[in-house]
């Protein structure tokens, strides 16, 4: 047995002589290989954003993603990760690139409906603006019409008032006329009674003056024939 041991060949395991990586020390390498770029990468992503940021802070739209700056800078950045995972072959730069550019299409169609939104409003807004000015225009010209008959209503009664009152003027004249020309014809008529009874009286009195003269008369010739008769008498 001790023969044969010796006999057989003799095998040995070579030294190590250089320095051999665990697959743990592999992986970790890897991993700082991308993670390395990827840092790199946002960081410089966030100093080329700083006047960006600095500018939205001083317009007022820190908080506005949907601010064409800041989908501007969103799309360049979506774009410079997804060459970049490209160029070192990490899905992981490439898949954040491609949830970038989705949430980017997301941004534009909400401002897209937005903006849709906005004009529906303001298009709303004018056609109620319309209708308002319509219908104050139609108030005014019921206001304006409603005045235009108040004041022919009040001018036609007004006409009518004066000539009532001509007419009724018209009505005293005339009765004042019919009673002066009845109180006219009366005086007339008196007078013409006192006319005839003037003439009348004078008529009498001539009458009586005539029959007193003819009595008169009368007396001297009766006396004149008495005296011739007692001449007589006494002649015989």
């Amino acid at each position: 047995m001790t023969s044969a041991r010796r006999a057989g060949p003799t095998t040995r395991t070579p030294a190590t002589t250089g320095h051999t990586n665990s697959p743990k020390k592999d992986a970790g390498t890897a991993i700082m290989m991308t993670q390395v770029p990827r840092t790199a990468l946002d960081l410089g992503f966030t100093l080329v954003r700083l006047p960006l940021s600095v500018l939205e802070l001083v317009s007022g739209h820190r908080r506005d993603r949907e601010w064409a700056p800041a989908m501007a800078f969103t799309a360049a950045r979506a774009t410079m990760t997804s060459a970049v995972g490209g160029l070192l072959h990490d899905e992981t730069l490439q898949a954040r690139a491609e949830t970038q550019r989705a949430a980017l299409d997301e941004l534009r169609r909400a401002a897209a409906l937005e903006t849709v939104a906005d004009a529906d409003e303001q298009r709303a807004a004018q056609q109620l603006e319309q209708r308002r000015a319509a219908a104050r225009r139609r108030k005014r010209e019921a206001e304006a019409a409603a005045d235009d008959q108040s004041r022919r209503a009040r001018t036609a009664a007004e006409q009518k008032e004066r000539r009532a009152a001509k007419q009724a003027e018209r009505t005293k004249e005339a009765a004042r006329q019919t009673e002066t020309r009845a109180t006219g014809s009366a005086e007339r008529a008196a007078r013409r009674r006192r006319a005839e009874e003037i003439t009348t009286e004078k008529s009498a009195v001539r009458t009586a003056q005539s029959a007193r003269r003819s009595k008169a008369r009368a007396d001297r010739a009766d006396a004149e024939i008495q005296r011739s008769a007692a001449e007589r008498r006494k002649g015989r």
